[in-house]
């Protein structure tokens, strides 16, 4: 009876899906750490999700298990990293094309982060590549087969990807192995598509370039999306450096230029792939420098083969290297190209399959032996590896183009201008589905209507949100501490439309200088740039923005302009932006960061002077800002809603106890009223209740107000507010593990408690009594809950230890009436389940959990008899009557002293 559930919003891990956790460590390892939502302006403050606070104050105040289930809406989505230097080969199927022209065969790879969310935002990834030598005993090549003749220590696996490199040439062969057989001198490994590369090639110039050292324009595809359907195209001068190295210069601007580790490939049937190792501004654009290598559609020719001498046979597996920031990295080292190998990379898990396998349910993961990867799962669980592999649902296969022995470069992920929120799922309180849409209202018991929609229905699936938790037998306490939000906005929803910007006024031409005989040493002719500036002034990502400059008046001889930008304010590494007549030039803010503009004029072949530096910040897109408290009133009929269906849940299940709380400003009017809204909600009018007739929903929820702030020791710092509910189901669990769950929880003091918000009125406590509002309050051995009291109005049943006792009976019911399932209904079988039962409730007689001081005072059991008990259609019935002790609500002692000094009490 001390297992408790808790259902909010959470930093990682896998959404919708119950999570076992028994310390606030294992927590941190799965959800991360407190996950950011809105800025509070009244407290000047940012507002975190309840989750992780609930949780930590669980454990703190006597909880020892729970299950977690995180929930968010359908915007939530994985952040995806480009693996550097590696490359995939695409499935065969129907000709991909874009409107930019045909895609290769082959697209980069991409990493995912383990669970949808921002929380990997700071990561930066690379790989490592690792070679272990083979000796080659031989080789052949035919038309549908590659095979080579190994002499190695270790057997060659199915699924090993070999590189062989000849001296003589710059061919490599790469060769995924399919098959192994065992020779007398060594190993015979053969596959039907290797893999040719040809490295240091340079692509063909056009025929009207003779010589070497001229210089031609070459149009790249720029792939950006591992599906290839994100691409760009870049056009580039090429320049041959040396006999590997070549480089590209291109008008791009810094912020729009390819990275390290990026991949460009030509659009004609070469497969020409040239890997980005540097990039370095100019005046005039930049400089792209890296290597070119080929990718062969088969092997080269007969007369190329016997050229090929020698041969160098290397084993190759390669390492992810994770750092968050400036911290040591994590790597996983020994990973494979192939699905087919035991360590291949795509079968590192989500969060989801991660769980999921080890639960031995839900679906199989998609590969043809989802047992082979059982190892690599399990390097990757402890710790939990913060990448995930593809999606592939195929035969993949990936192969190094490029990539180096050392980690480097550490690239980010890919950059998209949606906000943290928007990725976290959590832009819109109200599109959060804390619920299962058709767990509501169905035609079937809800209990029935589960199992058809886990196990009956034409696309079984598993539930959502508090119902996730229905298969979960041990939970007897629920909790979802992040439906207690006001609601948050988007900053720009509130932003006045932007004002066209003001007309350019010519400058105001310099005073006469009045104090001596010196004029200006500017020369007459010589043209200025009037004043820079940008709208909006503070773009943000994703946004465009406009740089604009006033035109200088004089002769009418053309006027042209030079704008540069720079990320330094000496402007070393300034670009060259815009020449020529125009007085504006729209960008588009691709990156954050500090960006310096200036601008000069040119006339007549004389250049103006500098105009003054214009610094335009690019930040994020802006945060989102909770509502105030006066706004509230439109949400509360959302939370109602909520709290009904968990209690619903709660009473369909029978043995649970939903743990409710309020919005912080809540004051005393506002919880009496939400009690009273509770109490009047009626959701199945003109429908079909997915309950059994008679179940009380109200004794299965209590309510707990006002809120803590409670100073932590796992987050050091201000006391942290947070709403009471996880602390109440940790002194739930302490109570029932210490005394029992038939004991009553209240005047036990919390634990870590420093203060209440808001401060209840002491003259108000009577009526929040009277509401069933179990009000929190300071006394003089610290914070306790005056009462532990459901919402229902039927007197038995309104003491949480009544519920919780009545929960305990039933679950002991069904696990001891299971052994008489398959018993023959006879005198001999009533007598045995007379026995059972008797020995259970005295057990709990004992212990002090009914009111009796004999047995026959404290419980019966009683074994109906006659036609209307069923018996003949098989049914056996069993009464279980109990007196349950029942603590007092408040006992007042009144010590009177009379003038002559006598003293007496009154008792009430």
């Amino acid at each position: 009876m001390d297992v408790a559930a808790f259902v909010g919003f959470a930093a990682s891990g896998p959404l919708d899906h119950p999570v076992l956790v028994e310390d606030v460590a294992r927590f941190q390892a799965i959800f991360g750490q407190d996950l950011p939502i809105a800025w509070d302006k009244e407290r000047g403050e940012t507002v975190h999700a309840y989750l992780a606070p609930a949780v930590r104050a669980f454990f703190r105040n006597g909880g020892r298990r729970c299950w977690v289930v995180r929930v968010a809406g359908r915007g939530a989505s994985y952040n995806r990293f480009l693996i550097p230097g590696l490359l995939r080969l695409v499935p065969s199927g129907p000709e991909q094309t874009t409107p930019r022209g045909h895609l290769p065969p082959f697209a980069p790879a991409y990493a995912r982060a383990r669970s949808e969310g921002s929380w990997s935002d700071p990561l930066l990834i690379s790989a490592s590549l690792s070679a272990e030598p083979l000796t080659l005993l031989g080789r052949t090549t035919m038309p549908a087969r590659t095979g080579l003749r190994l002499a190695s220590s270790a057997e060659p696996a199915r699924g090993d990807l070999l590189r062989v490199r000849f001296e003589t040439t710059a061919y490599t062969l790469l060769l995924p192995v399919e098959q192994v057989e065992k020779e007398e001198e060594g190993w015979w490994v053969h596959e039907i598509s290797p893999q040719w590369l040809r490295s240091g090639v340079s692509p063909e110039p056009p025929p009207e370039v003779t010589s070497p050292e001229d210089e031609w324009t070459l149009t790249l595809l720029w792939m950006g999306d591992d599906a290839g359907l994100d691409t760009r195209l870049l056009t580039a001068t090429v320049k041959q450096k040396d006999t590997s190295t070549l480089e590209l210069e291109t008008e791009l601007p810094l912020t729009a230029a390819p990275g390290p580790g990026a991949l460009l490939c030509t659009q004609d049937e070469e497969r020409l792939w040239f890997i980005v190792r540097n990039v370095r501004p100019k005046k005039e654009g930049l400089t792209v420098t890296g290597e070119w290598v080929e990718l062969m559609p088969s092997a080269p020719s007969p007369d190329e083969l016997l050229s090929l001498r020698g041969g160098m046979c290397e084993r190759l597996t390669f390492g992810l290297w994770v750092r968050r920031g400036a911290e040591s990295p994590t790597r996983l080292e020994g990973l494979g190209f192939w699905s087919r190998h035991p360590r291949y990379w795509g079968a590192l898990p989500t969060d989801l399959a991660w769980i999921q396998r080890a639960a031995q349910e839900g679906p199989s993961l998609a590969y043809t032996e989802p047992e082979l990867h059982d190892e690599l799962r399990r390097s990757a669980s402890e710790p939990r590896f913060p990448l995930a592999g593809s999606r592939d649902e195929d035969d993949s296969f990936y192969f190094p183009l490029a990539m180096a022995a050392l980690p480097e470069p550490y690239l980010g992920r890919v950059q998209t201008s949606e906000h943290a929120l928007v990725r976290d799922g959590l832009e819109r309180l109200r599109d959060i589905p804390f619920v299962d849409e058709a767990m509501l209202g169905g035609p079937l018991a809800m209990l029935a209507q589960a199992h058809f929609i886990q196990y009956q229905s034409p696309q079984p699936r598993a539930l959502k949100g508090i119902h996730s938790l229905l298969s979960k037998e041990e939970v007897t306490l629920v909790a979802v501490p992040d439906a207690v939000h006001r609601p948050w906005n988007d900053n720009l929803e509130k932003k006045a439309p932007r004002a066209a910007p003001p007309a350019l006024a010519p400058p105001a031409p310099a005073p006469d200088n009045v104090q001596g005989d010196f004029q200006d040493c500017v020369h007459p002719e010589v043209p200025l740039a009037g004043h820079l500036s940008a709208s909006p002034s503070s773009p943000v990502l994703g946004e465009s923005f406009e740089l604009s400059w006033s035109t200088p008046k004089g002769k009418q001889e053309p006027v042209l302009y030079t704008l540069e930008e720079a990320t330094r304010e000496d402007f070393e590494n300034a670009l060259v932006l815009h020449q020529g007549p125009a007085e504006r030039m729209t960008l588009f803010a691709q990156k954050t960061g500090t960006y310096h503009y200036r601008v000069r004029a040119s006339r007549g072949g004389l250049l103006g002077p500098w105009s003054q530096t214009l610094d335009v910040s690019i930040g994020d897109r802006p945060g989102y800002t909770l509502s105030s408290a006066e706004h509230y009133g439109g949400h509360q009929e959302h939370l109602v809603t909520l709290h009904h269906a968990l209690m619903t849940m709660c009473a369909a299940r029978g043995d649970l106890l939903a743990v409710l709380s309020l919005p912080e400003h809540f004051r005393e009017d506002e919880a009496i009223g939400h009690a009273e809204l509770l109490r009047r909600y009626s959701p199945f009018q003109g429908a079909s209740s997915p309950l059994r007739p008679g179940v009380n929903i109200l004794s299965h929820g209590a309510l707990y107000h006002p809120w803590l702030l409670v100073s932590e020791v796992e987050a050091p710092g201000a006391p942290r507010r947070m709403p009471p509910d996880g602390a109440a189901c940790g002194v739930l669990a302490r109570r029932a593990n210490e005394r029992g769950a038939w004991v009553t929880p209240a005047n036990e003091p919390w634990r870590d408690v420093v203060a209440l918000s808001p401060r209840l009125e002491r003259q108000r406590w009577p009526e929040l009594l009277d509401a069933q509002v179990n009000s929190l309050v300071q006394e003089p051995r610290g914070f306790v809950s005056l009462t532990a009291s459901t919402l229902t109005e039927e007197p038995d049943l309104v003491p949480i230890h009544v519920r919780r006792t009545l929960a305990l009976l039933r679950r002991a019911a069904l696990r001891l009436g299971t052994t008489y399932v398959f018993e023959n209904n006879t005198p001999v079988l009533h007598r045995s389940v007379q026995r059972g039962f008797e020995q259970l409730l005295s057990r709990l007689l004992t212990q002090g959990a009914f009111a009796g001081a004999t047995r026959e005072d404290s419980f019966q059991v009683v074994i109906p008899s006659g036609p209307d008990t069923g018996s003949g259609q098989g049914r056996f019935l069993v009464e279980l009557r109990v007196a349950l002790s029942s603590p007092l609500t408040f006992l007042n002692i009144r010590l009177v002293q009379h003038e002559d000094r006598s003293l007496f009490t009154q008792e009430s």
